[in-house]
């Protein structure tokens, strides 16, 4: 009996000792789970974003390394699409040929140039209707009192040019050159029919040739300018060195040296005319010789023949059921997109 009350009795369980150890158990199990689970999908995204982005193909140096284009940097083109007019070779040292033109005012004021593509000039239309901007174009210009026809054909480091201007008052057509060198020099000729002569970096000795259909009915100026030229400045360069004068006829507007230049970087030639004219201009090197009169109007047809051989093979128009106004159209619409492609080197100020 004495053992028996020594004895201490079992100490009891608490009440849901048991269930809350269960309740653990499940718990850890749970965050287990969920850290595998963590884990795999963890995984997975890296083994995408690894092939992704780091599994692919590794660029390697191309052996060889792939050539640009192949161009020859002196054949010219109309890589001057800003201008109504203008010529110029894939280089960045090319002389730079345009035209410009105005009506004769009959009062003293600034004539209103046409040069540069702009809205404000009032053109009724002007484009290219047939040119692949590399070997030859074709373009009709409406003006308000004036139409005018732009051929062009480019031979090797040589061109040459038709201009035809047919005016319904009087008229000025400037034809000009410019050199983007200093080092580049032109000189001019006494007489209309001397050409303009030169020497550049990128042709050597180089010459202009302009001849007028009615050259006795015409007037025409000159001007020779060295000092800095202004790309963007062309059009006040020709104003600044325009007068009027007095004749018989009223006021004529007529280009006069400020400065006795002998040779420079910019030469323009002025002609005032009244009635259709039409200008070849021709602009040669010791290597290369242009085609003028009948072979220039030769060689212009074949090229614009192989244009139109060219574009139907290419597009079809023609089984596809289109009609003349619109093989016409479709056309201009590539001969426009070739005639406005430009180059341009340098640097340039957006405003």
């Amino acid at each position: 009996m004495a053992g028996k009350q020594g004895a201490k009795p079992p100490t009891p369980k608490p009440k849901g000792a048991l269930s809350r150890q269960g309740s653990k158990t499940k718990k850890e199990g749970i965050s287990w789970n969920m850290l595998v689970l963590i884990s795999a999908v963890l995984a997975v995204i890296s083994y995408f974003t690894y092939t992704e982005f780091f599994d692919g193909p590794h660029l390697r140096k191309l052996q060889p390394p792939i050539k640009g284009l192949e161009i020859n940097r002196k054949t010219w083109g109309s890589y001057r699409p800003h201008t109504y007019f203008g010529l110029r070779t894939r280089d960045p040292r090319s002389p730079l040929f345009g035209i410009m033109w105005y009506e004769q005012p009959n009062i003293v004021q600034r004539p209103h140039i046409r040069h540069w593509c702009d809205q404000g000039d009032g053109l009724k239309s002007y484009g290219w209707y047939a040119a692949d901007a590399r070997t030859f174009g074709r373009q009709i210009i409406t003006d308000r009192s004036a139409n005018l026809n732009t051929d062009w054909i480019s031979d090797g480091e040589a061109w040459s040019a038709r201009v035809t201007v047919e005016p319904k008052r009087r008229y000025t057509v400037v034809l000009y050159l410019v050199a983007q060198d200093s080092q580049c020099k032109f000189r001019i000729g006494n007489h209309l029919r001397d050409p303009i002569s030169g020497k550049t970096i990128l042709f050597g000795d180089i010459k202009l040739t302009i001849d007028v259909t009615n050259e006795k009915e015409l007037l025409h100026s000159a001007l020779v300018w060295d000092d800095e030229v202004r790309l963007d400045n062309l059009n006040d360069l020709i104003l600044m060195n325009t007068r009027a004068l007095e004749s018989e006829n009223g006021l004529i507007y007529q280009l006069g040296q400020q400065k006795p230049f002998h040779e420079g970087r910019f030469i323009a030639v002025q002609f005032n005319i009244m009635t259709k004219t039409t200008f070849e201009i021709a602009f040669s090197t010791r290597r290369s010789q242009p085609k003028t009169g009948p072979r220039f109007t030769q060689e212009l047809l074949k090229r614009e023949r192989e244009f139109n051989t060219r574009f139907g093979e290419a597009f079809n128009l023609e089984r596809k059921n289109y009609n003349d106004v619109e093989l016409t159209m479709a056309k201009v619409a590539l001969s426009n997109m070739l005639g406005g492609i430009g180059y341009w080197h340098g640097y340039n100020k957006v405003v």
